[in-house]
């Protein structure tokens, strides 16, 4: 399970979402600076908390991340790694880049698992540098890899690069999966709220049906 903490407007009162996800057999979670920490003293002034996240909160199987110490935790899971490269800076994106795609080669041995997760890299890098060219997109690659995915097989890594908004729209599942709220995905796609709420809206009433 995956909790996103966020500040709004800076006011200490955090709004929780609980997404059904295991990452490394452990609860993650993710607050915007350490004042958050869920280590006994400070989950106890945030209202309103359910019980149960707030035993999660307290429980020793819980992995802290602060977004603000992010950039320096390298010790992470591939999960992490990519919600690193979508909340950091194009700087950073650039480095981070091609050593999570080598990680997730390496490490990954679902090969659809790995597919997936590639491309899931190369949309947010997509949308993360729509200045950049083909070429220069493709040097944070290895040219062989990234002739492997489906998109570029597909001709479709033109038309991504051009921020097209269904591209875009079709990110929007992998990143809740990832434990992204709506407002961190309408800002890593430069995308209205509105937009990333009407599919969340969308995915909610199909698990209904």
């Amino acid at each position: 399970m995956i909790l996103i903490l966020t500040n709004d407007d800076g006011i200490d009162a955090p709004r929780i979402q609980a997404l059904q996800q295991a990452v490394n057999g452990t609860g993650i979670i993710v607050a915007p600076t350490g004042q958050f920490s869920g280590c006994g003293h400070q989950v106890t002034t945030h209202q309103p908390l359910r019980l149960h996240h707030r035993a999660l909160m307290l429980s020793e199987q819980v992995l802290y991340i602060y977004l603000d110490e992010l950039l320096d935790f390298s010790d992470t899971s591939l999960a992490v790694g990519v919600v690193q490269l979508v909340v950091g800076s194009q700087q950073r994106a650039r480095e981070k880049a091609k050593p999570l795609l080598e990680r997730t080669i390496s490490e990954l041995t679902d090969e659809a698992l790995k597919q997936k997760v590639i491309e899931l890299i190369e949309r947010i890098l997509i949308y993360k540098f729509t200045n950049l060219t083909r070429e220069e997109l493709e040097a944070m690659f290895s040219i062989s890899d990234l002739k492997e995915t489906r998109f570029y097989q597909e001709g479709k890594l033109e038309g991504k690069l051009k921020g097209k908004l269904e591209g875009k729209l079709e990110s929007i599942p992998r990143l809740l999966a990832l434990g992204l709220n709506v407002e961190q995905i309408a800002q890593a796609l430069d995308l209205e709220i509105v937009q990333v709420q009407q599919v969340v809206d969308s995915l909610s009433n199909n698990q209904e049906n």
